[in-house]
């Protein structure tokens, strides 16, 4: 698949930097589409419009001195992407909350691992009870555990917008629990 994508660049410089790219973003892409499309064939579609468009603009990407700044790039088009996936398919858009058990570490008891798997539970539903503004927030900070400079890029919001929603957000998260 990436050779398809390397065939739409011109010259090695950009070919190495979509390779780049591609070898540290492709997992994540697709787990963050599958994320909001809760679908795996849409997903996977998102995700190649994703890599499509960030091959032609290969060039308007930050440079990869500052990861975050690229990271935060191809997140934003990787959601942007799903969310145009998700119009085509009617579907509502929302952010995953599940957590695998694969997640946890192996040497926690079982007796424990329910206690985390009710607690997480109890979390995620107080975090989707919440206002969105608070609820992605939340979600992308304690689900996704993004930095409040990644979710301000990824959100295209002001960084201390996004630290006093996470404070906001974490009083009102206290309050019900």
């Amino acid at each position: 698949m990436l050779s398809i994508y390397l065939s739409m660049l011109d010259t090695e410089e950009q070919k190495t930097r979509f390779e780049q790219i591609y070898t540290k973003y492709h997992y994540s892409i697709l787990k963050l589409a599958y994320s909001i499309l809760k679908n795996e064939d849409a997903a996977y579609d998102a995700v190649d419009a994703s890599l499509t468009a960030l091959a032609r603009n290969i060039d308007a990407l930050p440079d990869g001195t500052d990861e975050e700044k690229e990271k935060a790039y191809v997140y934003k088009t990787v959601k942007n992407m799903a969310y145009n996936e998700a119009k085509k398919l009617n579907k509502a858009v929302s952010i995953d909350y599940s957590i695998e058990v694969s997640q946890i570490t192996d040497n926690v008891s079982p007796a424990d691992l329910l206690m985390a798997k009710e607690s997480f539970d109890k979390l995620t539903s107080c975090i989707r009870s919440m206002p969105e503004e608070y609820r992605d927030t939340l979600t992308l900070r304690f689900v996704h555990n993004m930095s409040c400079s990644e979710i301000a890029k990824s959100l295209g919001e002001n960084y201390n917008t996004v630290k006093s929603r996470i404070r906001r957000g974490a009083i009102l998260l206290r309050e019900r629990l």
